[in-house]
């Protein structure tokens, strides 16, 4: 998910999907490709380095150009953190690619199907990479209802990806809010802004997102 510091408004169709192209399909498939009206260097991005056997690996170097060019272009790429934990079996694995690298946002996802209870989702990533992929803050990812391919319409999904669009939204507002505001200052206004909820800060980041 991009979101542009001097086009936050994207005014029609095409516009939006030359921002977005695809989206990342989580639960084994491969991260979208990204393409922004910035440097010609996203369209290079050619497949997402997933973390093989839920292993810890090194962020991904391109990414990270990539990220420090789109921060320099007044661009915030808030990524989800990925699905590939079972907390309920004992496994947590690692954020994964492109989310991991320190210049993206990673977003954790909470389980909040439990009224007045948040608790990490049981396929949430966590933090626990040393050399980068830290989760920033988390917001719903469980039952959440969303846009679905026809003839079905709308449909309930659980995933980091259906967390990271709460997150995507508030930023998209804080940029409308205050034109000079970078991506750097609407980041930390995130982190901010997050409630905690009492969860290890390695799962959720400063906490649960708001606005």
């Amino acid at each position: 998910m991009f979101v542009g510091l001097r086009d936050r408004l994207i005014r029609n169709r095409t516009q939006l999907a030359n921002a977005i192209r695809g989206y990342a399909a989580e639960f084994g498939l491969t991260a979208a490709k990204g393409i922004v009206h910035l440097p010609p260097l996203l369209a290079r991005i050619q497949a997402d380095e997933r973390t093989p056997g839920c292993s810890i690996v090194p962020y991904s170097k391109v990414y990270e150009a990539v990220a420090l060019r789109a921060l320099d272009h007044g661009c915030l790429i808030i990524a989800a953190a990925g699905n590939d934990s079972g907390r309920y079996s004992g496994r947590i694995c690692p954020v994964i690619s492109p989310a991991s690298c320190p210049s993206i946002m990673a977003i954790g996802a909470l389980d909040s199907t439990q009224q007045a209870v948040f608790n990490i989702a049981d396929f949430s990533n966590r933090g626990i990479n040393p050399n980068g992929g830290l989760i920033d803050v988390a917001a719903p990812g469980v039952f959440v209802y969303s846009s679905f391919p026809l003839p079905i319409m709308y449909h309930r999904e659980d995933g980091t990806s259906m967390a990271t669009p709460h997150v995507g939204g508030i930023a998209a507002l804080l940029f409308e809010e205050d034109s000079t505001r970078g991506p750097l200052d609407v980041w930390n206004l995130i982190s901010q802004k997050a409630n905690p909820v009492g969860i290890d800060t390695r799962d959720v980041g400063a906490g649960l997102v708001h606005i």
